[in-house]
């Protein structure tokens, strides 16, 4: 019971956040809820240099190589 009633308290409170527009105390919750935590959960970008690029755009534009819209399409048999 004391779980339910905590809750409810809860919701009040974030829902009052909510009406009253205090957006500090909501991302407060919200991070809180999430148990987000800056220093923890930093993602390093792995460094992109030209060459990363050029082998991504080969793998992905090698279609270019193709003519799908034959001119004279293969009869099936």
């Amino acid at each position: 019971m004391v779980i339910k009633e905590e809750k409810a308290t809860y919701r009040q409170k974030s829902e009052s956040n909510f009406v009253g527009n205090n957006m500090e105390n909501v991302w407060e919750d919200i991070r809180l809820m999430t148990e987000f935590s800056a220093s923890s959960n930093a993602i390093l970008l792995p460094q992109i240099d030209d060459n990363f690029s050029n082998e991504f755009n080969s793998i992905f534009n090698c279609f270019h190589k193709f003519d799908f819209f034959l001119t004279d399409p293969v009869q099936p048999f």
